[in-house]
């Protein structure tokens, strides 16, 4: 009995440093997609009061909360260090893994290749990914019931072997003297799990 159980908390144990680095990497990733729209609305504002652009990056460093100051005061040193500033741009995007940041990089970038108008394709920009935020908000309602399906169907076989032990405590005691029944119960715990992260994907729409 002893050994099947090191091997379950041995499983966790190690599937708990990943799953806390995605989640933080993850974390962080929203948190600056959501300054994203902020971010334009500075940079914007002070190309138009004559900033240029590397100048309109440093109002943000000195305005902007992390982790967006972080990351841009990062696009500044990599440019002071004669990275070119489109390469620069790139980095952040790939850094970041946002969808609403790779299209402000290419408009940027085709801006500084073709000329035109930077205060008129940031406003555009800005417009465009606020309507991307309401419609993704939008799905997010929409697919909530998925998701909350997820976590009552993984919990269910829990609450239901709590009730079970509150309601005759001996019921289980037999379990552990079987290694067939030890590892159905692995694998049962396995399967939750990974049924679990199966059907969230399922509900997780990215737009």
């Amino acid at each position: 009995r002893t050994f099947y159980i090191g091997v379950i908390v041995a499983i966790i144990v190690s599937m708990l440093p990943g799953i806390f680095l995605y989640r933080s990497i993850y974390l962080r990733q929203k948190k600056f997609q959501d300054q994203l729209v902020d971010v334009l609305v500075l940079i914007r504002g002070a190309v138009q009061a004559g900033f240029s652009l590397l100048q309109a990056l440093d109002v943000v460093v000195k305005e902007m909360p992390n982790p967006a100051q972080e990351e841009f005061g990062r696009l500044q040193r990599e440019v002071q260090l004669g990275i070119p500033f489109s390469q620069s741009l790139e980095n952040l995007a790939e850094r970041m893994e946002s969808d609403d940041l790779n299209m402000v990089v290419t408009a940027i970038i085709i801006n500084s290749q073709v000329g035109g108008n930077l205060s008129q394709m940031l406003t555009a920009v800005t417009e465009t990914i606020r309507n991307r935020v309401a419609l993704f908000g939008e799905v997010r309602a929409l697919t909530s019931y998925a998701r909350y399906t997820s976590y009552l169907l993984s919990f269910m076989p829990f609450i239901t072997a709590l009730i079970v032990v509150l309601l005759s405590p001996g019921y289980f005691s037999s379990v552990g003297d079987s290694p067939i029944t030890r590892m159905l119960f692995i694998l049962a715990f396995a399967g939750i799990l990974i049924g679990n992260i199966w059907m969230r994907q399922l509900a997780k729409i990215k737009i």
